[in-house]
């Protein structure tokens, strides 16, 4: 991620000294060109002073009034050689640090062939020169000879190097000085309001709620200070309102769970009133027969077996309201799932028996395991089994175990009416029983068993027409691995 800085050295400060640095580049080939015109010039003129005694002295055969004007150039100190030639290209003077060559000397009588001005670079003798090459006319207009003036182009070039030099030393101390004033001027103007910025939002993330950012700076960042110091008021004032929100909540789930304590307390009074109630009115009326008197001795066993009858339904009443408030006091234990469902099916065959129904079993594999209190899973699947024979009398149940999913899965089926649609919601809730004399305990308590265990039951539809009972356990394994 580019920080603030770099992004400023390299779209604004970088583009510009590129603009700066391409505009010096251009402005010293113009100045070069210019120069060097100049230059060029310059020769031109030296050699236009010395071409009237020199065609003078050509067309008098004076060779020491030509050297004298040759020498004369020389002086100058811009010339380092000058050479005169005939009408043929044949050398007749020359003076100076380079020499000419045949090249020289041919090209000479090609010039003076057709009488023309021509200044051109020539490399003589490894050097690179510029040359100017001037027809000479005797007294009748005629060509007589040719003049060539030369002078090294590094007297040229020279003064350009010196000036690149000079411009990217320029250029480089020019860069260094922006670069100096920009990240100077920067972090006086804005860095160091952005540090004091981000120092308060590491505060907050701290864990300092009530730290506010001091607006400064530049009017772009007081706004960033003014609206994160918005921002924390309103995150502040949000988590008071959200406060007193959840202690309200929690005011209202205590009431509500009360209120849920008094009615299920309620239902509770209700039901045992229900159960107790009918067996107790029996057992009066039952105890008022035998008062009366001259009662039969058939007629006194009658009564008593009734009285009997209603004390073990009230007995069997009161243990499952025991079962139902008992939570497990067994410290959990591996056992053999298979064992659990045979003791399961040997506490309830005797039921079945008596009631003429057949029960088939599809017990589970002989390896699985499932880790409890062995006493209250055999009262959950035994509340189950008892559930499907009063639901189908004349029917039969089927139990099919199967693993799945880290656990053990059973399915109770029975062949009795299933479930009613007021009642699905509520059929593992207490007291809520789909037959006149059901206490509505059963599944309640295998209910309450299946979660103490980490696992789960629900109801469905079974294929036998009647209901189907779900019961999900984890193995062993599964315990392990959660």
């Amino acid at each position: 991620m580019i920080g603030l800085r770099l992004a400023l050295l390299g779209k604004v400060v970088l583009p510009l000294i590129g603009v700066f640095a391409l505009t010096i580049y251009f402005a010293l080939a113009a100045l070069e060109q210019a120069t060097e015109q100049r230059l060029q010039e310059d020769i031109k003129l030296v050699a236009r002073a010395i071409r009237l005694p020199v065609s003078t002295g050509l067309e008098q055969g004076t060779l020491n009034t030509l050297e004298e004007s040759l020498n004369s150039v020389l002086d100058i100190g811009r010339v380092y050689g000058a050479f005169v030639f005939d009408q043929n290209g044949d050398q007749v003077v020359a003076v100076g640090s380079v020499e000419p060559g045949r090249r020289e000397e041919r090209k000479a009588a090609e010039i003076a062939a057709v009488g023309e001005q021509i200044g051109e670079y020539r490399r003589i003798e490894g050097r690179e020169v510029y040359s100017y090459f001037l027809p000479l006319f005797d007294t009748g207009g005629r060509i007589n000879g040719l003049l060539q003036v030369t002078r090294e182009q590094r007297d040229f070039t020279r003064k350009f190097d010196e000036l690149r030099q000079q411009a990217a030393l320029t250029m480089l101390g020019g860069t260094l000085l922006v670069l100096a004033i920009v990240l100077l001027g920067h972090d006086r103007a804005i860095g160091r309001h952005v540090r004091a910025l981000l120092s308060s939002m590491h505060q907050v993330r701290a864990g300092d709620h009530a730290h506010r950012a001091h607006p400064q700076g530049p009017r772009e960042i007081r706004t960033l200070a003014h609206a994160l110091n918005t921002m924390l008021d309103g995150i502040e004032h949000n988590e008071r309102e959200l406060a007193e929100q959840r202690h309200a909540q929690a005011a209202l789930t205590e009431r509500l769970r009360e209120t849920e304590k008094m009615a299920a307390l309620g239902r509770m009074a209700s039901g045992v009133a229900h159960e107790l109630g009918a067996p107790l009115s029996v057992i009066d009326g039952r105890a008022r027969q035998l008062q009366k008197p001259g009662s039969s001795a058939d007629k006194t066993r009658e009564n008593l077996a009734q009285i009997r009858h209603q004390v073990r339904r009230m007995t069997g009443f009161i243990r499952q309201l025991l079962e139902f408030a008992r939570a497990s006091t067994q410290s959990p234990r591996f056992i053999k799932a298979n064992d659990w469902v045979q003791s399961s099916v040997q506490a309830i065959r005797s039921e079945f028996e008596a009631a003429s129904s057949h029960l088939q079993v599809h017990p589970p594999p002989s390896d699985a395991s499932l880790r409890g209190d062995p006493v209250r899973l055999e009262q959950a699947l035994t509340n189950l089994l008892r559930n499907a024979l009063q639901a189908s009398p004349d029917g039969s149940v089927v139990l099919h175990s199967q693993p799945c999913d880290q656990g053990l899965t059973l399915m109770v089926d029975d062949s009795g009416p299933g479930i009613a649609p007021d009642l699905a919601a509520r059929v593992f809730e207490p007291f809520v029983s789909g037959r006149a004399e059901g206490t509505g305990l059963g599944l309640s308590i295998a209910h309450s068993v299946a979660l103490e265990h980490g696992g789960r039951l629900h109801a469905a539809t079974s294929p036998q027409g009647g209901a189907r009972f779900i019961l999900w356990l984890p193995t062993a394994a599964g315990h392990d691995h959660a």
